[in-house]
Parts: C-alpha cells; structure tokens; sequence
C-alpha cells in the first residue's frame, strides 16, 4: 500500500478539464474521482455497489443470520471494502494529480464489481423472501427483471462501440449532458479506426496530416497501426502544420489553445467528422490540396 500511494504522491502533474474548468497545479478538487466514477458508470451497476456496500458495511457492524455472514464472509466483505476505499481514495488526496478521467484510479473498478455482485446477491434474496411470503410470481418474471438490469448497461455499451471512453450515464445526462457541464468527452488523443478508414479509403494516393492540438502522441503511435496494416504507409503523420494537407482536431477541452484552434479552422473545409450522440470527438479539415 506505501507503494502505492507513493506512486500517486510522486506522479507529474497534468491538464485536467472538470467542470468547465482546466486544472494542472493547483490540482482538481478532492471529489473529482468520485465524481467521475459515478458518471461513468453505468447506472444499475452503480446502484448495485451502493447497495453491496451497504450491505458489507451492515454485515460487517455486527453478524446477522439474515444476512448470511460468517467469519470468512465478514473478512471479504473487509478486504474489499479497503480496497476500493484507497484505490479511489487515494487519487482523492489534495495533494495528488488529478487527471485523464478515470484511469488514475482503474484498480478501483474491479472492488467496485464485486460490491455490485453483492448488491445483487442481496437483491436476489430479498426477492425470493418476499416471493416466499406473497404471492409466487412466474420464474419468467424474475428472469425478465434480471434481463432488464444487466441488458440496459449490455445495450447502452453496444450502442456506445467502439467509443466506450466516451460514454457517461443519465446522472449527467449522457455524453451531450457531459459536455453541457463541462467534462471531457473523450481521453487521450485517441487513434480512432473510423478516422484511419476514413484517410485509407478516401486518400490512396497518399496524404499528410496533422492532428491538433497533441500531434506527438499520433507521430509516436502510428507506426502501430502501420504494422498492423490498419493504415497505409503513404498516410503520413508530419511533425509541423504548415506540412499537412489535412489537420485532425481532436475535441479535447483539457488543452488552453483548444478554443483558438478550433476557431481558426472553422474557416475551412470539413472533410470528415466523428459524431457521437450528435458530439463531435474528431473533425478533419482541409487545410493544402488533399480536399
């Protein structure tokens, strides 16, 4: 655990776009990865692990038969409980970066599952007491319930392919809602397979771009893709602007030029654009010949 909080004490600060505001030092506030977890994750999971929790911290206080809660099943309980409390807890500190969403802090997610499945498990049994002391509802019934909680967050994912770091709950209104109240609606400076498509499929003849505002990370990554051969050779990412035929804005309000680049390019032709629930992630313009 020293280890791991040394790990976030001593980590480089970073541009952090959270509530319409860009923080870099002084860091976001203690809350922002509560926060962020709670508006990135889908919603019966999230009441699920509300519910776990509670669940873990009752079995926990004093055993209970109702609850099914031995020894060994109150030290789970425990040793889940801590974990997910410093994994998050420890981005949270004031005097740690805050940034990137929600990957500072990924070890929480998987404590944040079991919490969920213990929330469910919970659930189930409520149902079946409540089954056994009432009327007996058809099995078909309880299965379509079962359906309903885990296929809502199952459909919200598949309609959200292959943009899933885009993806944020009704708590705040879905990704139009997140970019209404000032997060970030995508991380971090993603090579997205529409866009090579796009520059393969409408360029063989080969063209030069440019990615705005963080080209550095797009001249690092591409030699991937050509490996792959997800792109061909002849698209070729130049290292100034004044090189490219086509600039790619990547909408990333973490970036202070992002405002003045965007107005700038507004003068020029749109070639392509990524949309997702009508929210722009990438637009591509013609800036040289390539139009």
């Amino acid at each position: 655990m020293a280890d791991y909080l040394r790990f976030y004490l001593d980590h480089h600060p970073s541009l952090f776009y959270y509530r319409g505001t860009i923080y870099d030092v002084p860091f976001a506030p203690w809350h922002a990865p509560f926060v962020m977890a709670a508006i990135t994750t889908p919603l019966p999971i999230l009441a699920l692990a509300l519910a776990g929790t509670a669940v873990a911290l009752a079995r926990g206080r004093a055993p209970d038969p109702r609850l099914d809660a031995g020894e060994e099943t109150r030290s789970l309980d425990l040793l889940v409980l801590l974990n997910a409390a410093s994994t998050i807890g420890a981005v949270a500190l004031p005097n740690v970066p805050k940034y990137g969403g929600v990957k500072l802090f990924e070890p929480f997610f998987p404590f944040l599952a079991i919490l969920a499945a213990v929330g469910l498990e919970a659930l189930a049994r409520a149902v079946a007491d409540a089954a056994r002391r009432g009327p007996r509802a058809p099995s078909w019934l309880w299965a379509m319930g079962l359906l309903l909680i885990v296929g809502t967050g199952a459909w919200k994912m598949a309609r959200r392919h292959p943009y899933h770091l885009s993806y944020y709950n009704a708590l705040v209104g879905g990704l139009p809602g997140a970019e209404r109240y000032g997060f970030e609606t995508q991380y971090y400076d993603l090579w997205y397979m529409d866009l090579a498509r796009f520059l393969d499929g409408h360029y063989p003849g080969g063209v030069r771009v440019f990615f705005q505002p963080n080209n550095k990370e797009y001249l690092r990554h591409v030699e991937w893709y050509y490996r792959a051969g997800r792109l061909r050779r002849n698209v070729v990412i130049v290292p100034e602007e004044s090189m490219a035929d086509l600039v790619v804005l990547t909408h990333e309000m973490r970036w202070p030029q992002y405002p003045a680049l965007r107005s700038r390019l507004a003068t020029r032709p749109v070639v392509h654009e990524i949309r997702v629930d009508g929210v722009a992630l990438v637009t591509v313009y013609a800036v040289g010949s390539a139009v």
